[in-house]
């Protein structure tokens, strides 16, 4: 099963992708479609993302429960995040990676989700599902957040 891979040019440093990737990450994050609570036609009250190796994105859903999306497998400050990926209390965790690199006074980011054969025979479809996801996600909602965080939106 092939890995999505995404190149994902920003209008801003790579210091500053890393830290709206991490800190703002619940304002750019699309919650009404892509969290937990959406899964039950609610919003998140919270979503916060511990940035060390072992830490975790945590949802509090609109009932005050809580629940793990992520766990960090790797972390370089500023450089790469290794993720094990669900945002669904029915899915098998995913890898995932996030590198982030200059290009001048710019950035990109690469996302690269792999795991697939976790989803047996039907691995192709929850794939192409994610791929047109991350479209959205990255190239359209984290980017824009990268150009607002610099004044180039």
């Amino acid at each position: 099963s092939q890995a999505i891979v995404e190149f994902i040019p920003l209008q801003c440093t790579q210091t500053a992708a890393f830290t709206v990737f991490l800190k703002k990450f619940a304002t750019w994050w699309p919650t009404h479609s892509f969290s937990l609570a959406a899964e039950q036609g609610h919003r998140p009250r919270k979503i916060l993302f511990t940035p060390k190796v072992g830490g975790k994105i945590t949802e509090t859903l609109f009932d005050g429960s809580q629940a793990d999306w992520r766990t960090m497998l790797e972390f370089t400050r500023v450089r790469k995040l290794a993720i094990a990926w669900h945002v669904s209390t029915t899915e098998k965790r995913k890898p995932q990676d996030v590198a982030f690199r200059e290009n001048g006074d710019r950035s990109v980011v690469t996302l690269t989700h792999s795991g697939w054969g976790a989803f047996g025979d039907n691995w192709r479809s929850s794939r192409e599902t994610y791929d047109s996801d991350w479209v959205m996600v990255f190239t359209k909602a984290f980017a824009a957040a990268c150009a607002y965080k610099t004044g180039k939106a």
